[in-house]
């Protein structure tokens, strides 16, 4: 498999300047540029102060995934017309000591746990999508033996190629328009849903959304800690700013008709 060049760029890019990398660097940057201009160093280094506790503290990050977890819990009878079940993948283990084998992620494993009751609910086939860079096992294939060991669902197709979204969708599509299905549950993390929406609408097939693992809520009252920063919302408001990000980067996608 050929591995593109704007998979390594994306990826490096991600890892630099996505949460929490980017808040320490503006720090840093700031506080080496008090020593040449203290005004403009002092007010880069407090940026990243701000942003970093922006995309920490629970309160504002369940702002941001609220806005960015649009679609609504699967209802029953939305899936009378449903033929088949897509589970995206969302990172794996390439190894467990415990199990002697790779993993999916706990992101992974949440989807697998719906897509799951989901299919013993409905009968309907599963499809798990999921690729892997050379010499790696594809998160796919990890992903069917997890249904099959853990949950009892047998998979039904394994698509295995994409590295990215926009993958998991061009070649998921192919498979089911091959097989006759063209209307699709689509299970993937409620923070990753509108993305994936985005990419698997291109590709024609009739669409019905099961998001799972919502970040956001709406309590009738705050409780007075969500107010302070905390390692879990910034683990959350990471995955919420990829996601944004990468919402931004299909807008510019299609606005240049690339």
């Amino acid at each position: 498999m050929n591995i593109p060049w704007g998979f390594f760029i994306k990826n490096l890019l991600e890892a630099v300047f996505l949460s929490p990398v980017v808040h320490f660097l503006m720090i840093i940057c700031g506080l080496l540029l008090i020593a040449r201009t203290y005004r403009r160093g002092l007010v880069v280094a407090w940026c990243g102060v701000v942003i970093g506790l922006f995309f920490s503290t629970p309160v504002t990050v369940n702002w941001l995934a609220n806005r960015l977890e649009c679609y609504p819990s699967l209802q029953t009878d939305q899936l009378k017309n449903a033929q088949a079940i897509v589970i995206l993948g969302g990172g794996a283990r390439s190894w467990a000591q415990e199990y002697g084998s790779a993993l999916p992620s706990r992101n992974t494993l949440e989807r697998l746990r719906y897509g799951a009751r989901l299919a013993r609910q409905t009968s309907l086939p599963v499809l798990v999508s999921g690729g892997a860079l050379p010499g790696r096992e594809p998160e796919a294939k990890i992903m069917a033996e997890s249904l099959k060991t853990d949950f009892s669902v047998t998979v039904q197709w394994i698509e295995n190629q994409s590295l990215n979204t926009a993958d998991n969708a061009r070649y998921s599509a192919k498979i089911l328009k091959d097989a006759g299905v063209k209307n699709v549950v689509l299970v993937t993390t409620a923070a990753h849903m509108r993305r994936a929406m985005n990419e698997f609408r291109r590709t024609g097939l009739t669409l019905i959304p099961a998001p799972t693992a919502f970040f956001s809520d709406e309590p009738a009252k705050r409780e007075f800690y969500e107010y302070f920063p905390s390692i879990s919302a910034g683990s959350i408001g990471s995955i919420v700013v990829h996601e944004w990000v990468g919402i931004l980067a299909q807008d510019i996608k299609d606005n240049l008709g690339l």
